[in-house]
């Protein structure tokens, strides 16, 4: 079942797996962070997409059943501690792609999140970095979007969205949201940095 384990080390061994399948674990350390270790085993995991790699998987996402999910990862001494982690800890979950704060939904604190970052070196999961490939861009703001509002009760800033897609190159196709989803296609043209520029959700 869906479950919180809490964890003072971890240790996979060679060709070892640990399976999160929908739960979600934090680990509180002493000493030298072991943050690299464990996106680095994930990243394993992830396998190019196929999520059947040694390391850190989840059978439900093995099964393709849920593509709109992944495994986050954060730390708290990453800036601005996006988690709400105490100190030195690290939290792994299953979650929806775009979760960057691990709260279980997508919304305006994610994107935040995410546009602080974008194209400015960020390479975790709690900066923006959804697709496990060590960098914040439109690949990243397209899974984002496409689950975005998805969890939440708040409103969603659209306008926002639309803002971010069109500064940084990106083509948005917005449908008015509906009595029953928010749909949100997001469709990359260019990557081309045209300015920073800050939104706020």
């Amino acid at each position: 079942g869906t479950g919180l384990a809490q964890l003072t080390s971890l240790s996979i061994a060679g060709g070892g797996v640990l399976d999160v399948v929908n739960n979600h674990f934090i680990l509180t350390y002493t000493g030298a962070s072991p943050i690299s270790t464990i996106a680095g085993e994930i990243i394993a995991g992830f396998n190019g997409g196929s999520w059947n790699g040694n390391g850190i998987v989840s059978t439900l996402l093995q099964s393709g059943a849920n593509p709109q999910y992944g495994i986050g990862y954060a730390e708290a001494a990453d800036p601005g501690n996006p988690a709400g982690l105490s100190p030195g800890q690290i939290e792994v979950m299953y979650t929806l792609l775009g979760d960057a704060n691990l709260d279980g939904k997508v919304n305006g604190t994610d994107f935040n999140i995410l546009a602080a970052n974008f194209n400015t070196g960020g390479d975790s999961w709690d900066q923006g970095d959804f697709n496990y490939d060590g960098k914040v861009n439109g690949s990243d703001f397209n899974l984002l979007a496409a689950n975005f509002n998805q969890g939440a009760t708040e409103s969603a800033d659209w306008a926002a969205m639309e803002a971010f897609a069109a500064a940084n190159g990106l083509s948005a196709d917005v449908p008015e949201p509906g009595p029953t989803a928010l749909v949100l296609v997001m469709g990359l043209r260019g990557l081309s940095r045209r300015g920073k520029k800050e939104m706020r959700g």
